[in-house]
């Protein structure tokens, strides 16, 4: 699991909600990160999940964690085309009401919605 900073993993941990390992990017990238960074050097994240069966992305979905996210899919992606990414579910909290959702919220709900089964 990609994360964020160290919280997210104490959390996680504390929560017994995941079982594997994780790994901590340096910083949410931003546009002026990306462009003075734009050949940033992913080997060790590339060695590191090797021989993992899935890779999930948990980081925020603010614009700077959706790029992040985006840059380090692709990375992966080139370099591991076979590896199994996945992110973090986004929509609608658990106890929220709907008459008080915002727009990009519920977009992403119903875009990410699931078969009842």
């Amino acid at each position: 699991m990609i994360v964020e900073n160290i919280a997210q993993i104490q959390k996680y941990e504390e929560w017994k909600i995941f079982n594997g390992k994780y790994y901590k990017i340096p910083q949410l990238f931003t546009k002026k990160f990306e462009r003075i960074n734009s050949n940033l050097d992913f080997s060790f994240l590339i060695e590191y999940i090797e021989n993992f069966d899935e890779i999930i992305l948990a980081l925020s979905p603010t614009p700077e964690g959706i790029m992040s996210a985006n840059f380090i899919f692709d990375t992966i992606k080139k370099e591991k085309p076979k590896t199994n990414i996945s992110k973090l579910a986004i929509g609608v909290p658990i106890g929220s009401h709907l008459d008080y959702m915002d727009q990009l919220t519920m977009s992403y709900a119903i875009k990410n919605r699931k078969d009842i089964k």
